[in-house]
This record gives structure tokens, sequence and C-alpha cells, in this order.
């Protein structure tokens, strides 16, 4: 800065006598004046320089750090921890969480999948259920994800089932969660003011498709394995996931003759999309209808042992 103190000084107005020189340094003093209001670097220059550094580089910057140290405080996110904690499956990457809500566990209640008390299953309570099932389709497995999934080897007798090549190959899967529901629906059926309606309107052909337990063709053992099947499959599946949500308790008015407090079901979840995994079901390109699977033919000897690479 030193160059522009030199020029900055020999701009100051000399005293002279003489009125040339008198004139002179009063223009001199113009032009001193003009650089003293409106200097490069200015105390007010500075100042706003340092503000729109401040806003453009350390304002962005301390956000970046501040959200980085949230993030890490606050953990990963769930669709990163059911990566890492959940068994390998195509669908983890359509999971999706829905903001924390109740249940809607009034046990007296009418739904989609549940009629009037006393009343008998209708087709779109049917349909309700179907539709969160088996209504789903399947979906195509590869060799590795068989090896991802350790099912590279069964008992002795038994054979994964492949999906015809006409109908893209592969090998049969399904998501767990619409056996279960499957399941849970087959028990509906299966309940005893149910038995009679569906005894009538079930066809065999259903039956021997989705293994339905509760047609008088079947043989009582088995239609009780198959009930049995249902309640440990979802026993099992209860259990796994372990469900620790306290239950609340209320005293009801509407009856004071009551000894034991009354559970409230309606408890706070922070729950998956269901829809969002039956919609990815439907659109991926794993997707395979039940009509395309193909006939079980190891029983003829035609299905070929899993062969590893």
């Amino acid at each position: 800065m030193a160059f522009r103190t030199k020029a900055l000084y020999g701009l100051l107005p000399q005293r002279d006598s003489s009125s040339a020189s008198s004139e002179s340094n009063t223009k001199e003093s113009s032009r001193w004046n003009r650089f003293r209001y409106y200097p490069i670097f200015s105390y007010g220059s500075l100042v706003l320089t340092h503000v729109v550094i401040w806003l453009v580089v350390y304002v962005p910057l301390a956000v970046y750090i501040y959200s980085s140290a949230s993030s890490s405080a606050a953990g990963p996110s769930w669709q990163a921890c059911d990566v890492k904690r959940e068994t390998w499956s195509p669908a983890l990457g359509s999971i999706k969480y829905k903001p924390p809500a109740h249940f809607d566990g009034e046990i007296s209640q009418v739904n989609r999948f549940r009629g009037p008390p006393g009343a008998p299953p209708t087709a779109e309570i049917d349909a309700a259920w179907k539709d969160i099932g088996l209504g789903a389709p399947g979906i195509r497995l590869t060799q590795e994800d068989l090896e991802v999934l350790n099912k590279t080897f069964l008992p002795r007798g038994r054979y994964l089932h492949r999906i015809p090549e006409e109908h893209g190959g592969g090998y049969l899967g399904l998501l767990e969660v619409f056996h279960l529901l499957h399941c849970l629906d087959s028990l509906r059926e299966a309940m005893f003011y149910n038995w009679q309606y569906y005894n009538q309107n079930v066809s065999r052909e259903a039956v021997v498709i989705h293994h339905v337990s509760r047609v008088g063709s079947l043989a009582a053992s088995q239609a009780n394995e198959e009930t049995d099947h249902c309640i440990e499959a979802l026993r099992m599946s209860i259990m796994c996931t372990s469900d620790v949500t306290p239950i609340t308790f209320f005293d009801s008015e509407a009856l004071p003759g009551r000894k034991y407090p009354l559970p409230d079901f309606s408890s706070k979840h922070v729950c998956r999309d269901f829809d969002a995994v039956l919609d990815w079901s439907w659109k991926n390109p794993r997707a395979v209808m039940w009509e395309d699977i193909g006939d079980a033919v190891t029983f003829k000897g035609q299905q070929q042992p899993y062969q590893p690479r």
C-alpha cells in the first residue's frame, strides 16, 4: 500500500501565496476530496466484503458441518439399517416408513377386512384379503440370489422350482409378508363361524393351489396340519420381530362392574409402508404371475437339482 500512500500524499493541497498556485491547489483539493469520500479500500467497503464472505463461504460451511454432525449423532437412516440388519431381499429398496401413528385397535369396528359382528363374509372382504396375500405375484430369483439366501442345498428329494424358460426362467420365490397375510386369511376363513360359508363357496381348485384347509373334501388331519402350519408361521414371525411398544390400560365408565382394566390396543407405531411393497411386487422386473410358474414336476424326475457354480 506504500505506492498508494505516496500517490495520495501528492494530492494533498500545498500552501502557496500565488493565485496560480491557489487555483491549482483548489483543483487538487477537489480531487483529494473525491478520493477521501470514495476510496476503494474504505472501512465500509471492508465491512461489506467481510459480510459477503461470511454469507457465501462460512455460513454454508457451518450449516454443512452442523448437518453432518446431526446425522452422525442421529445415526444412519432406517433404510440403511434395513440393508445392514435384514436378510437380503430384492424388495429392500422398496421399503419406506410412515410417520408415527396410532393403530386403530378398537375391538368393535368394521373395515374392508372385517364385516359387522355376526355377519357372514362377503366377496368384497375376500377380495381385500386376497389382494394383500397370494393375490400378489411371485418373484423370480437367480442363482446368485439363492447363494445369498443360503438356499442352494435342500434335503434329499426336494428340488428348487424352476420357472419355465418361456416365462422368463429363474427360480420361484415369494415375499414372506404375503405368505403370512395369506396364512392369517386362511385362519380367518377356518374360524368356526365362517366354516360353513367357505365350505360351500370355495372351489377345489382354490384349495389345491393355495393349500386352503377348511374345505370338507380335505381330510381332517390335513386340515389340522395346514391350520397349525399357519399358526406356527405367525408365531415365529411375531417372536422374530418382537414388538416392544407399550400398551396402556384404561377404566371404562360403560363397564362399572368390571374388575380389571381394559387394554387400549391403539398403540403408537412407526410402520413400514405396506402399499409401497405391494406396488413394488407388481411393477418390478422380477414379478411372475402364478399362472406362469409352471407345474411341479419333481415327482416325474424332470426337475434337476440346483448346481452350484
